[in-house]
């Protein structure tokens, strides 16, 4: 809740920055306007800079790629990590929200896949922290399958969960780093 609130508090300020200056910019061209009108001086044409045209910088576009390049050409199984759920048992972000939204409609557009939600943990030590840590990681699995079905029924029938706690680390990330507390999804053909 503080996140959405600081958020709206930031879109407020940049909101009243653009309107200020806008309004600034807009009186110095009727000034501009005015003092053309009244004195007899050489027209100059300005030439407007060139702007570059905006590129997409969603980092869920790499993914959305990725995926339909293996549905199309690949064997196996994929696997993807989803960066953006943050699981301290807070609400979902924006961020995290559209990267659930991509893989459900993947889900929804090819009915003959199949996800399994993997939730892994770093590795504590001891025989009761790793069975904890799993019982942790099969929690978030659990609460990442719920989120990702809100909106999207049709993809619930292709979804199964796993927490592997710290049994299956994830692939370049030390086994004893938190990073390790992340989700990945692995989907199947």
């Amino acid at each position: 809740m503080k996140n959405n609130n600081l958020k709206a508090i930031g879109l407020y300020g940049m909101l009243s920055i653009v309107v200020f200056f806008s309004a600034c910019k807009s009186n110095s061209s009727e000034e501009a306007t005015d003092e053309a009108a009244t004195t007899e001086t050489e027209v100059v044409e300005e030439v407007a800079p060139e702007v570059e045209p905006e590129v997409s910088t969603n980092p869920n576009d790499a993914m959305l790629m990725d995926i339909k390049t293996w549905i199309a050409e690949g064997t196996g199984l994929k696997t993807i990590t989803l960066d953006a759920i943050n699981w301290e048992g807070e609400e979902l972000t924006a961020e995290g929200r559209a990267q659930l939204d991509l893989i459900a409609n993947i889900l929804e557009a090819n009915p003959n896949l199949k996800a399994e939600i993997q939730g892994h943990t770093a590795k504590k030590g001891n025989a009761v922290e790793d069975k904890a840590a799993k019982a942790a990681s099969g929690l978030r699995a659990a609460w990442v399958k719920a989120k990702l079905m809100i909106g999207h029924d049709a993809a619930a029938k292709n979804l199964t969960t796993k927490g592997y706690g710290s049994e299956r680390p994830m692939e370049g990330i030390d086994p004893t780093d938190d990073r390790q507390k992340r989700i990945t999804i692995e989907l199947s053909k």
